[in-house]
């Protein structure tokens, strides 16, 4: 039941996370497939705050946001945080998105990537697994997807994250075309994060 509330989150982020003055998209692309990695040492979750972090709503955590973007106005509902680019890239607007939701015991972040995929499977879209990686210290597993939104090819990457009883989403959309220059901005953007509480 609960992990089809966070679907319910999920789909959610995809249909508002990007916009143009003709797309709302939901989207993401494939990448290289690679396994998840684990290690005997436990996590420590990053605690240190970048000079310039803009802290997400919730006040959980703190990110450096990307210069010239600016909050997205609408944002997904439920959404932390909400950014989006100045400038679309063929009309689509890159977004960036962070919406939080209850954790539930004994769940994985790996359970709740395959779940948003086949979600976006059901949806038509072509998914792949992407690398499991750290956001703010913690483990984090996602996917990518790519379909066509109102004519436009768009792209999308989700990352989940646990922290203490909070699951987050953290949703990338941009132009398909533009999806390499997402990437690393988001990049710098979760490698800047650390939790607050």
């Amino acid at each position: 039941m609960r992990l089809r509330s966070l679907v319910v989150v999920t789909s959610l982020l995809l249909t508002g996370c990007a916009s143009t003055s003709n797309v709302s998209t939901s989207t993401f692309t494939p990448a290289a497939t690679t396994s998840s990695t684990s290690t005997s040492t436990t996590p420590t979750p990053s605690t240190s705050v970048s000079v310039g972090s803009t802290a997400d709503r919730s006040k959980t955590f703190a990110v450096v946001l990307p210069q010239g973007w600016k909050a997205a106005s609408p944002g997904p509902p439920g959404a932390v945080l909400a950014i989006t680019s100045e400038q679309p890239t063929d009309d689509v607007f890159t977004a960036f998105s962070v919406v939080s939701t209850k954790s539930v015991k004994g769940q994985s972040t790996d359970d709740l990537a395959a779940a948003g995929a086949v979600q976006m499977r059901q949806v038509g879209a072509k998914v792949a697994p992407v690398a499991d990686r750290m956001i703010g210290g913690q483990p984090a597993s996602g996917y990518r997807a790519e379909r066509t939104v109102k004519d436009k090819k768009v792209a999308q990457t989700q990352f989940y994250v646990q922290h203490g009883d909070q699951v987050f989403v953290t949703t990338t959309t941009s132009a398909l075309g533009a999806r390499a220059a997402a990437d690393g901005v988001v990049n710098s953007i979760l490698g800047t994060w650390a939790w607050t509480k």
